[in-house]
């Protein structure tokens, strides 16, 4: 914006803050931007076989009375036409504040793209009373600097762009076929293993790897907290009924490592059951290796900051707040307590027969793509194509003495150096 239209609205402008909801069907009465009897609070009745938005925009000044405006809108119930608020929208909900104010505007505003369009700049540039601040794209910390919780322990300055992610991801998935199919004929049983602190991207890593996988030969085991039955049961015995069968492959979000984490963590088992689960589980995993299961155990990454965002996130979207539950809120302050966890887990269960591999996941879509390349690495499969599937990158995949977390040391875990295909994904390299 030019010099002279920021001198005049520094004198007795008013500073504005413009935000947008919707678009929703049969919007229920009472939506406001603050509590009832604070601020105007936006009605709607009657039923409508549109689509709603409103934009709501509060402008403030020293000496002024607070005003709010907000400015309705609704779309048509016809596929293909538009369902949000156009720039258009703004820029009469602006004017309408000028008018009403009768003072220059400084508008606060984020960069949804239709706040940043030419369009937008056209209009903005044509009305002399008007001054956009656009916010920058991240937070800011008390110095103003932006806060990227990603970058916190990291190795890259940039997350992969989503171009380059969903092209990679397209090869790759096509190479997970391959491999599904390779499963299937040979009556191979393939067990992936994903672990980690929580909010940090098990999920959604186990989602892209099975998105375009037959589900009549790829399950993903997400079990609940056991029953009474199951809590008298011998503990991995509820495990065993969900390994695969020949030419199945089966992911399991979170597994028997409950026991090593939450459980010894949050006390949900006793000392004795701990220490019990850490003598039998190698012994257990060196049964199903050796009765020819391929098994492979991923513990995704996540840093402290990073996780604190990621929690933040889930509390305020609803589409995720299902994620959150007491016990990951409970974990942000035993941070300390899961990463002692984590180092003895991996010193009684990092084998020759079921090594970790640990991923890197700050950057999620970088991690999902290491990961699967991981897998595909260790299994030689038919039609597989060595390019596509490339080397993994030993700086956001590899050993877990060789990804550390800030204080932890080489000597704290044991070494896992990774295999390639001849041994199979459950063997290191032959020294």
């Amino acid at each position: 914006m030019g010099g002279g239209k920021r001198a005049r609205a520094a004198c007795g402008g008013y500073v504005c803050f413009e935000d947008e909801a919707g678009f929703t069907r049969r919007p229920p009465r009472g939506r406001t931007w603050g509590r009832r009897g604070i601020t105007p609070v936006v009605t709607v009745s009657g039923r409508r076989s549109g689509r709603l938005s409103v934009a709501g925009l509060i402008a403030m000044r020293p000496g002024s009375r607070t005003r709010l405006c907000h400015r309705l809108r609704t779309h048509p119930a016809a596929k293909g036409a538009r369902r949000s608020m156009g720039e258009q929208d703004f820029i009469a909900l602006l004017d309408g504040v000028h008018q009403l104010v009768k003072a220059p505007i400084v508008l606060v505003w984020d960069r949804l793209n239709t706040h940043v369009s030419r369009r937008m700049q056209g209009f903005v540039a044509e009305r002399e009373w008007l001054t956009v601040f656009l916010l920058r794209a991240y937070s800011l910390d008390s110095v103003g600097a932006p806060i990227r919780t990603w970058r916190e322990n990291y190795p890259y300055e940039h997350k992969i762009r989503r171009t380059e992610y969903e092209r990679t991801k397209r090869i790759l998935q096509i190479e997970l076929l391959k491999l599904q199919r390779w499963v299937k004929e040979t009556g191979a049983r393939l067990v992936v293993i994903c672990e980690g602190r929580d909010a940090a991207g098990k999920g959604g890593t186990i989602q892209r790897f099975t998105e375009r996988l037959n589900p009549r030969g790829a399950r993903i085991i997400a079990l609940p907290r056991p029953t009474e039955r199951e809590t008298g049961q011998w503990y991995f015995q509820r495990y065993v009924a969900h390994l695969p069968a020949a030419g199945e492959i089966v992911f399991f979000d979170r597994s028997w490592y409950n026991r090593a984490g939450v459980e010894q963590v949050m006390g949900f088992c006793t000392q004795e059951q701990y220490e019990l689960f850490l003598r039998q589980c190698p012994a257990f995993e060196a049964m199903l290796v050796e009765d020819g299961i391929l098994l492979v155990k991923f513990w995704f990454w996540v840093s402290r900051t990073e996780q604190r965002t990621r929690f933040a996130i889930r509390h305020v979207d609803p589409v995720r707040q299902w994620k959150l539950s007491p016990t990951d809120l409970a974990s942000l302050d035993l941070w300390d307590a899961y990463t002692t966890a984590k180092i003895e887990m991996f010193r009684a269960t990092d084998t020759d027969q079921a090594p970790w591999t640990v991923v890197k996941s700050n950057d999620k879509r970088r991690g999902r793509l290491e990961a699967m390349r991981s897998l595909l690495s260790r299994i030689d499969y038919d039609r597989k194509d060595e390019t596509a599937v490339g080397r993994p990158d030993t700086l956001i995949i590899g050993a877990a003495d060789t990804l550390l977390e800030p204080g932890e040391e080489p000597t704290d875990l044991s070494p896992t150096p990774l295999a390639g295909p001849p041994d199979g994904p459950g063997m290191h390299p032959h020294p």
